[in-house]
């Protein structure tokens, strides 16, 4: 049987943190099959948006809620940029930058979850972790693998 999946690493500043869900939108799989079947294929990957949303508080305490595939995006976005985009060995690869810089000196933005976007700016997938304050002197990064079509039997 096959299945596609999402599977994501981050780091901040170069040290490894915890993802805590990730999921691929029901849109992204709508939007690729009917675009394999049209006469001119629509379906790209476009942009990631970085913001806060897919939070909430359990005994006090910051949590990441379940995140259902129909969401449409984030509470609030941070920053917008363009991913590195690859595809090797059936795995579609996003390496996600919020750079050094991406945030005004003096201000700190709360980010906890990044959403990748198609090119007419639906919400494709989903990844969340638990709050990070960024400044301005800090990198944040999320590398991102979309499993397509993989055999789970094998």
């Amino acid at each position: 049987m096959l299945k596609t999946s999402i599977d994501v690493k981050a780091t901040i500043d170069g040290t490894t943190i915890t993802i805590s869900s990730s999921k691929l939108m029901d849109r992204f799989f709508t939007a690729r099959d009917l675009s394999s079947i049209a006469e001119v294929p629509f379906f790209r990957i476009a942009t990631v948006e970085w913001g806060y949303g897919f939070i909430e508080q359990i005994d006090g305490k910051d949590s990441v809620a379940p995140i259902p595939t129909d969401s449409t995006g984030l509470e609030t976005i941070v920053f917008e940029n363009t991913p590195d985009l690859s595809y090797i060995n059936n795995i579609i690869g996003l390496r996600c930058v919020l750079p050094a810089g991406a945030i005004p000196d003096g201000q700190v933005k709360t980010v906890s979850a990044l959403s990748v976007k198609d090119a007419q700016g639906n919400c494709i997938a989903i990844s969340a972790v638990l709050p990070i304050p960024v400044t301005s002197d800090r990198l944040l990064q999320f590398d991102i693998e979309i499993h397509v079509d993989v055999d789970e039997d094998a």
